[in-house]
């Protein structure tokens, strides 16, 4: 746990506890069996967490982000997994924070080094056109 965050958790705040409500995966995000969970301590899902390993043996190149206080977790997540060399894509109306001027500066600097900013939409078309690509390359097979 991180040593900032400890005064909270032993005020009894801390809601990403075992067995907490705030653990609790809602049921839309349910795992499929056999899935993989990565338990995140850290602000970076990368560190401390098997994830590099999980994405690489998957083969998995690239990546998107999303979440709630952009300064902290996503940006974290984001700088690692562009330092480990995963094309990454940050969702641009799924990251928030508090202030929108202090969003819109991490932005500007997750594009500085190499995340590409996207919305949902433009990400979701682009699966859409991969999936059309690969579904054509299938048929002429």
């Amino acid at each position: 746990m991180d040593r900032f965050r400890l005064p909270l958790f032993h005020a009894d705040r801390g809601v990403f506890i075992e067995g907490s409500w705030g653990r609790q995966i809602i049921d839309r995000l349910t795992p499929e069996p056999g899935e993989p969970i990565v338990i995140k301590r850290r602000f970076s899902a990368f560190m401390g967490t098997e994830l590099d390993l999980l994405l690489r043996r998957a083969q998995i190149t690239k990546i998107a982000v999303m979440g709630v206080t952009l300064p902290n977790c996503p940006r974290a997540t984001m700088f690692d997994a562009a330092a480990l060399d995963y094309d990454v894509i940050g969702i641009e109306d799924g990251l928030a924070t508090g202030n929108e001027d202090t969003r819109i500066a991490n932005l500007r600097d997750l594009e500085a080094i190499g995340v590409r900013i996207a919305t949902a939409n433009e990400v979701i078309q682009e699966i859409h056109r991969a999936a059309d690509r690969a579904t054509s390359n299938e048929e002429r097979r």
